[in-house]
């Protein structure tokens, strides 16, 4: 066995054992050094059993053409000068990690998935589907529900429309998109906006809903804030809207100050404490009187806007998340309205007034999606690998840790654009346009899929070689 193939080997086992005497439950795959000549792009890695790569003696075939993750829990490793890495272990050999820890929910759906809400142990899913994507469960009409391991359709057969944004409120769900009625003519004047209650009926909201399209819910107390690009309500009786409106429980719809936003459109919401913080495109509020508000804005309990530092952003905004103090948010942009905060790559921190980019300078692609576990942070949208291209395998979904570290999801994410994230549970619910994990191991996710919390992520750790 050659110097520099023993030293390869062992660099590589050594590192991956270190990592998981403090991470029990992640695999290590190893990648080039930064500043290392780059090797030619590798295929998908592939979750491998030790055994598959060990001599009866204990040490590592070396002569194999196999590549991917290996999984060391359970293994001891020692080293000996002539022969490099021996590895015995005390109990049967572990089991290699699941290789399709990634499940598919009863055949998915035959469209895209635009919006996830969990109310109690049901999923509630939003789209551009109508029905399985086998064709066995039909009348899905753009909303369903998922429980038990079964989809179920909505009262009247689901919406007449598309269906962007989900929220709910205690055994409420509320539901905006673009449509009109119920898919069956019988429930009508729900126009962008509709309330489906606990008891499986629809209901309009006051004023026959909205005259334009919803994207985006969020929940302060009893009140639900809705945004899109309306500018009215339906009937025209509540005016001055502009992108943006509070609906009271007790059925009445408000204005925000200042008539909402100019050259509106309001793609996302998120609430902390009690400030609502609004991004989509826009510039300021629609009555000229409070500017710079780029694409991001603050909103107060006190009814006041408020623009974020810099200016704002210089791009769209699309997905906004909360964790403890600090605001995520995720979309087209790249920087600072003003140019003196960069390397924002379609997601930035916001904390204490300040902007902030996350590791490796972001992500080399746009946001649609993010929500919170713990103090992790997950984003969907449509990415590659981190903007600086030192973190790959990231394709389409990735894990930003509270210490500042992006890992990939196993089977190196999926194969087309996330748009919707939930988390119930342990669980990660996905949804957007994909239909298997990138690497191809596990197909027919029909544009949604769940991610258990046993296996989540891969640390991708630089082999040295010398």
């Amino acid at each position: 066995m050659g110097t520099q193939h023993i030293n390869r080997i062992l660099n590589l086992v050594v590192m991956m054992a270190l990592v998981l005497s403090w991470l029990p439950t992640t695999s290590v795959t190893a990648t080039s050094a930064p500043g290392a000549q780059a090797a030619p792009s590798a295929p998908a890695a592939q979750m491998l059993p030790v055994e598959s790569l060990l001599n009866p003696d204990g040490t590592l075939n070396i002569g194999t053409d196999a590549s991917g993750t290996l999984d060391l829990r359970g293994w001891n490793v020692t080293l000996d000068s002539a022969r490099g890495p021996i590895l015995t272990h005390d109990a049967p050999a572990p089991a290699a990690p699941n290789a399709e820890p990634w499940s598919a929910l009863a055949n998915g759906l035959n469209g895209p998935v635009r919006a996830l809400a969990v109310m109690g142990s049901d999923l509630y899913v939003g789209g551009i589907f109508t029905q399985t994507a086998d064709g066995t469960v039909t009348n899905l009409n753009y909303i369903a529900r998922y429980s038990g391991g079964t989809w179920l359709p909505l009262a009247h057969h689901g919406l007449s429309g598309q269906v962007w944004a989900l929220a709910v409120i205690g055994s409420d769900l509320y539901v905006g998109g673009w449509f009109t009625q119920t898919a069956d003519s019988a429930v009508t004047n729900l126009n962008h906006i509709a309330k489906y209650s606990g008891g499986g009926a629809w209901s309009a909201l006051a004023h026959h809903g909205l005259n334009s399209e919803v994207d985006a819910l969020a929940v302060i107390g009893s009140d639900l804030y809705v945004g899109g690009d309306f500018t009215a309500t339906a009937d025209g009786t509540v005016t001055n809207l502009n992108g943006i409106a509070k609906y009271s429980g007790g059925g009445t719809w408000s204005a925000l100050a200042h008539n909402g936003l100019l050259i509106s459109w309001v793609h996302a919401l998120a609430v902390n404490g009690s400030d609502l913080y609004v991004g989509g495109y826009f510039s300021q509020s629609a009555d000229g009187t409070v500017k710079n508000l780029n694409n991001i804005a603050k909103y107060n309990g006190g009814g006041t806007w408020s623009a974020l530092a810099n200016n704002g952003l210089n791009e769209w905004v699309d997905a906004l998340a909360v964790i403890g103090s600090d605001l995520y948010v995720g979309g087209t942009f790249t920087q600072t309205a003003n140019g003196t905060v960069t390397n924002l790559n379609h997601i930035a921190k916001y904390s204490g007034g300040t902007w902030s980019a996350l590791a490796n300078n972001g992500l080399n692609g746009p946001v649609y999606a993010l929500t919170v576990s713990g103090s992790d942070l997950y984003a969907g949208g449509y990415f590659s690998q981190s903007a600086d291209a030192m973190v790959t395998h990231l394709n389409n979904i990735a894990r930003y840790s509270g210490g500042g570290t992006w890992s990939a999801l196993v089977n190196n994410g999926l194969n087309n654009t996330v748009l919707a994230l939930a988390v119930s549970g342990s669980d990660l619910y996905v949804g957007g346009y994909f239909h298997q994990t990138f690497d191809g191991a596990v197909t027919h996710l029909g544009n949604i899929a769940r991610l258990g919390a046993s296996v989540t992520h891969s640390v991708y750790l630089p082999l040295v070689t010398k």
